[in-house]
């Protein structure tokens, strides 16, 4: 269904990339008497993006090697990932807890409030 959905999206956007192309290749040329009015730099710009935005790319190999799952919970499943005993990286990875979150937007909030005193 997705992969449908990508392909229709593809084919009909494929006139509109046809026009960023013409349209880059005009007002993004040096050589071009187009690439010198005022608005040449944005448009040529706008098309490139539109063509790298609506283009096609090979999804990458990531090689990660064997992985095993080293602790599984509700909310999260810790893999580890196995490498050579060469290449032995550590990392460290922290995470707010909520309390904490809940803490630190309490105190923002008193501290951006105005002090009132009564007299």
């Amino acid at each position: 269904m997705l992969y449908s959905l990508f392909e229709a999206q593809h084919t009909a956007l494929a006139p509109w990339r046809s026009l960023a192309e013409f349209t880059r290749g005009w007002y993004g040329n040096p050589f071009s008497p187009l690439a010198h009015l005022p608005l040449s730099r944005r448009m040529a710009a706008s098309s490139d993006l539109f063509l790298r935005l609506t283009g096609r790319y090979e999804k990458p190999q990531w090689d990660c090697g064997e992985m095993e799952v080293a602790l599984d919970k509700p909310f999260c499943k810790l893999i580890h990932f196995k490498s050579s005993p060469e290449i032995r990286r550590k990392v460290l990875l922290v995470a707010r807890s909520q309390a904490t979150t809940r803490r630190c937007c309490a105190t923002r909030c008193a501290r951006s409030r105005p002090s009132t005193t009564y007299g």
